[in-house]
């Protein structure tokens, strides 16, 4: 069995669907290590809304978990652009498995993401910038991976050149340009080299193990009879498509308050009257959307509040509304949902596209869900009428 820590719940479910592309059966977990005849398991974590403290506990916790659980090797799944607390987390990753060498690749080059002479580019642009500048989490200030990543003095920083060798303890950051240099840094990886980063490293690692894609048979997702709600929680979601071309589609579009958004006195009753417009636009309409039309504030604390209210109102709906596809967008939000929903373990069905994966969940075979990074675009199958 491969085992996965992921810090949060989007990055375990792209991690899920490279597994059924090589034909492996997966588990996907919420924090929780349980015995299981899958060939990938999956534990997903919030470790990115964490302090570091609490990071560092939660990925020593669970990789201790995981030694009463056989397992060939074991990957640390982190945020692809190095948000969250990567080195702690990687620290805590290094100390509980007893190993002093890390091969950290973030590069994901399919996908446009690229690490070439120590910078971090998006399609040709260097990251801080791009729009993860403005993360209201973790902005981007910078290109430079040894930045990104930060400092620690107890642990040695390198740089990793796909021509580069592994000469001593600490992390070395992998450069990748191209999925054959990917490829040449998962030839790297030996038992004494604990491998982590982005999805792309973790499908060069099971190719080296000898997996093959499958012949991928594009399966059309049906659409027609069924409700589709949609919870856009990510900064970054309203950069990829515009609303006039969701209303084009026949998506009712409902935004948070502006008085729930910013936790005024009479919130209250704007959410009850928001919530009472969400369940009148089932009546009309297969998709409804539910969205925050606010500009992006770095406040960590904003973040934790939008986060619980789209938390609760998903968990409202559901109560009196039959949802056949609840699609989030954004790790986080992803999280807190599932979280309040009490949802704990999902079986991966399908890889609708990059990164967007469709499961079903343990107890509730009659709930799908559908989950999608933030910086990803949303799935085709949503503009079709």
């Amino acid at each position: 069995m491969i085992a996965v820590i992921a810090d949060d719940l989007t990055g375990a479910a792209e991690i899920a669907g490279l597994g059924l592309q090589y034909g492996l059966k997966v588990t996907l977990e919420l924090e929780e290590v349980r015995k299981t005849d899958a060939d990938i398991l999956i534990i997903a974590t919030d470790t990115r809304s964490l302090s570091k403290e609490e990071a560092y506990q939660k990925i020593n916790q669970i990789t201790n978990e995981l030694d009463d659980t056989y397992y060939e090797w074991i990957f640390k799944k982190t945020d692809s652009v190095f948000r969250g607390h990567i080195l702690t987390e990687l620290k805590a990753f290094m100390n509980s498995t007893k190993q002093d060498t890390i091969l950290h690749v973030a590069s994901n080059p399919q996908i446009g993401r690229k690490i070439i002479d120590g910078k971090y580019f998006i399609d040709g642009i260097p990251l801080n910038e791009t729009g993860f500048a403005k993360d209201p989490e973790f902005p981007i200030t910078t290109s430079n991976i040894i930045e990104l990543i930060g400092k620690d003095e107890s642990i040695n920083i390198h740089r990793l050149q796909s021509n580069g060798i592994i000469n001593g303890n600490g992390i070395y950051l992998g450069e990748a340009g191209s999925y054959g240099d990917l490829k040449i840094m998962a030839e790297k990886i030996t038992t004494n080299i604990l491998p982590s980063g982005a999805a792309g490293f973790f499908a060069a690692l099971l190719e080296k193990k000898g997996f093959k894609k499958l012949d991928q048979i594009k399966s059309k997702f049906p659409t027609k009879n069924k409700k589709h709600l949609i919870v856009q929680g990510s900064a970054y979601s309203s950069n990829r498509i515009s609303i006039e071309t969701l209303k084009g589609i026949n998506i009712k579009i409902l935004y948070m308050p502006k008085d729930v958004f910013y936790n005024l006195p009479n919130s209250e009753s704007s959410y009850k009257q928001w919530l009472n417009d969400i369940k009148e636009g089932f009546k009309n309409h297969d998709k409804v959307m539910i969205s925050i039309n606010e500009p992006v504030i770095n406040d960590k604390n904003i973040s934790h509040h939008l986060k619980n209210v789209l938390a609760n109102i998903v968990s409202d709906i559901l109560k009196s509304n039959t949802i056949d596809e609840l699609i989030i967008d954004g790790g986080a939000t992803a999280y807190a949902i599932i979280k309040k929903l009490n949802y704990k373990q999902f079986c991966p069905i399908m890889q609708l596209e990059q990164g967007v994966i469709r499961m079903s969940v343990e107890g509730n075979p009659n709930m799908h869900i559908i989950l999608k990074p933030g910086s990803y675009p949303l799935p085709n199958f949503l503009f079709i009428n």
